[in-house]
């Protein structure tokens, strides 16, 4: 399938573009900056897993958003993720969205609840996190962040101790693995893009990227950009 996706490419005539990164980095604003700057509306590829051709692909760009799955404690199956993901190796235009691993976790554990099943389904577990999170709004300082993530691993039997090592071990250590396996690529580092540092990625694209980064209404999703809030 590769070689038949590999000789489709050469014969297109407009950018082939995707963003990877892992989620909580920007990925989706960085997405819509791009679309909306394009000159010719693309196929929009968002959060697929793999590129099948279609006849028109020819006369119209590509824009791709690919997430890099976590590795333990959130493992998945990850042998069809790689077979999928070979597939956009063959854009000509690949960015990979980076952000300090600190402001990650602090993004991460704030997303965590609506994703970790034996928390939100722990009626007394999500009245406590929601105390805490009142309080640390009066006082950023009152409830240190790892106090948060105990109270939403709780439910499901897991501690900060066994959880947190592991990410740092094995879901860094994949990101790493990811981004060597891309060839040549542009890595964009989320603190530049949310602080509009984009030039890097006008030279790399080759046009101006002076588009909205705003959501079509189909497809709300509220998010404040920034960083440096490690609590």
């Amino acid at each position: 399938m590769l070689k038949r996706i590999a000789n489709w490419s050469r014969r297109l005539r407009y950018p082939r573009i995707v963003i990877f990164g892992q989620y909580k980095t920007g990925t989706t604003d960085f997405f819509y900056l791009i679309r909306n700057s394009l000159k010719k509306p693309p196929r929009e590829l968002f959060e697929s897993t793999l590129w099948e051709p279609l006849a028109d692909d020819h006369n119209r760009p590509l824009l791709a958003k690919v997430m890099v799955p976590p590795g333990p404690p959130f493992a998945q199956n990850t042998i069809e993720y790689e077979a999928g993901v070979q597939t956009f190796r063959t854009f000509d235009r690949q960015i990979y969205l980076l952000r300090d691993p600190r402001d990650w976790l602090v993004s991460g554990i704030m997303f965590l609840p609506q994703a970790y099943t034996p928390f939100y389904r722990d009626r007394y577990a999500v009245d406590k996190l929601l105390a805490l999170l009142r309080n640390k709004e009066h006082d950023s300082r009152s409830v240190p962040m790892l106090d948060l993530l105990a109270v939403i691993l709780e439910p499901g039997g897991q501690t900060v101790n066994d959880w947190l090592p592991s990410l740092i071990t094995n879901h860094y250590d994949r990101l790493f693995r990811f981004e060597d396996g891309l060839g040549s690529h542009l890595r964009l580092r989320y603190e530049d893009f949310v602080s509009g540092r984009v030039e890097a990625a006008e030279h790399y694209l080759g046009f101006r990227l002076n588009g909205s980064s705003k959501p079509t209404l189909m497809f709300p999703e509220h998010w404040t950009p920034a960083y440096g809030s490690v609590g």
